[in-house]
């Protein structure tokens, strides 16, 4: 049985909703694609999450010969983070541009609020653990990330539910 939505809300797929940008690591026996430098890059991995809250920097980070020599992408600010292997399920909000290694996943919202985003994520988190699977590990894909339904209410309604979940 479905329960009614309110007037003017709908539920979506994350995948028409977000940008999903997966993360990737350089090769980690190569000094030059590691730095502490100024221009180095945050580099995100699931131990550096919480297990919800905000993300603004990492324990690692990478230069930009690390960053070009593998498949990671920056994300901006405003972005969410979510580990989908060791462990599935922590989720964090963006509060600097980074990128992550393969064991996260971003949300870049493309039509919603970004704290909305996040908040739906955080109380999506028992679905995406239900979602993964493997033998050796188990792991949330893009794929399934992007087939767990959120709901969407009208753009006003997303910002003064978050600013509430916010406080």
């Amino acid at each position: 049985m479905m329960e009614r939505l309110p007037d003017g809300w709908s539920t979506k797929p994350i995948k028409y909703v977000a940008s999903i940008v997966q993360g990737s690591t350089p090769d980690s026996s190569n000094g030059e694609y590691w730095s502490d430098g100024e221009s180095s890059i945050i580099w995100v991995t699931p131990a550096d999450m919480q297990t919800i809250g905000d993300i603004a920097d990492s324990a690692r980070h990478i230069s930009r010969k690390g960053y070009s020599s593998c498949g990671t992408q920056l994300v901006s600010p405003c972005s969410t983070v979510i580990s989908t292997r060791a462990p599935i399920g922590k989720v964090n909000y963006a509060t600097s541009q980074l990128c992550t290694n393969q064991g996260c996943k971003s949300l870049v919202g493309e039509s919603m609020d970004s704290r909305f985003l996040y908040w739906t994520a955080v109380n999506a988190r028992k679905q995406m653990e239900l979602c993964g699977r493997g033998t050796t590990f188990t792991e949330l894909s893009a794929y399934s990330l992007g087939h767990i339904l959120i709901p969407v209410p009208p753009r006003r309604e997303q910002t003064c539910i978050a600013s509430f979940l916010d406080e």
